[in-house]
């Protein structure tokens, strides 16, 4: 495993064991630091420490028509975006480095974690 596949196993490990607390947040945050806002359907947030340094982890999954078919589907693409206190971008995780299945599976963690939605479903 890389450096980056190392650190988004910790992400999928601190969601699953309810230590990154994340939350959804307005799909227009943020705007100044993701690549094409205007294709962002949701987004969710969540606050991480290491070295004493505040991080703030971005899950974005955004939608577009896909060009493979015509533009007749549209295509999911998650990525993740840390920012530090200052929210300047300092990493950013796209299906290029950690596979789209397992951003699924984060996706699914983290939309179980939301609040809203527990409540939703309880």
């Amino acid at each position: 495993m890389n450096k980056y596949e190392d650190f988004f196993d910790e992400i999928c490990k601190l969601t699953q064991s309810h230590e990154l607390k994340w939350k959804q947040i307005n799909k227009k945050e943020h705007s100044d630091v993701i690549f094409n806002p205007n294709l962002v359907f949701r987004q969710f947030s969540a606050e991480y420490t290491k070295n004493d340094i505040l991080y703030i982890i971005l899950f974005i999954e955004k939608k577009y028509s896909n060009a493979e078919y015509d533009y007749e589907l549209e295509k999911y693409d998650p990525e993740i975006l840390v920012l530090d206190e200052d929210m300047e971008l300092k990493l950013t995780l796209t299906d290029s480095v950690i596979d789209r299945y397992s951003m699924q599976i984060l996706s699914d963690l983290i939309s179980e974690e939301d609040d809203k939605v527990k409540n939703l479903l309880d």
